[in-house]
């Protein structure tokens, strides 16, 4: 594990998880700098509609992981933490708290009620 000073409530993350060799291991580091009910914002390509277009132009060589929201629900959990909230569009975006409880995720969350695509789409 890193060894860090700083702690954060909210760690946001746009278009980073996908390009990241080890995800288990990053978002486990993460949880290290995030205070004890520290929350994280992600945002990444939706892997369900890039895999459903079955078009060799869709996959981009610096995406090393493409996720749905199932298979990052089970990522997170695995690192120890749940998701709070989600929307699903051309991108996930994923509100997620840690939760040393959690094993595997439980049943799915609600989804945003709100329109979160003006703060963090491209």
């Amino acid at each position: 594990m890193l060894q860090y000073t700083c702690f954060f409530d909210l760690i946001i993350m746009r278009n980073l998880l996908e390009h990241v060799e080890n995800p288990v291991w990053f978002m486990t580091n993460l949880e290290t700098v995030l205070k004890p009910n520290g929350m994280i914002a992600i945002q990444i390509p939706n892997g369900a509609n890039i895999l459903s277009d079955c078009e060799i132009g869709s996959f981009h060589h610096e995406h090393i992981s493409y996720f749905t929201i199932d298979s990052l629900s089970l990522l997170l959990a695995r690192c120890g933490f749940k998701v709070i909230a989600y929307q699903i569009s051309e991108y996930l975006i994923i509100l997620c708290q840690r939760d040393k409880n959690i094993h595997m995720p439980a049943d799915k969350p609600a989804q945003f009620s709100m329109n979160l695509e003006m703060y963090v789409a491209d």
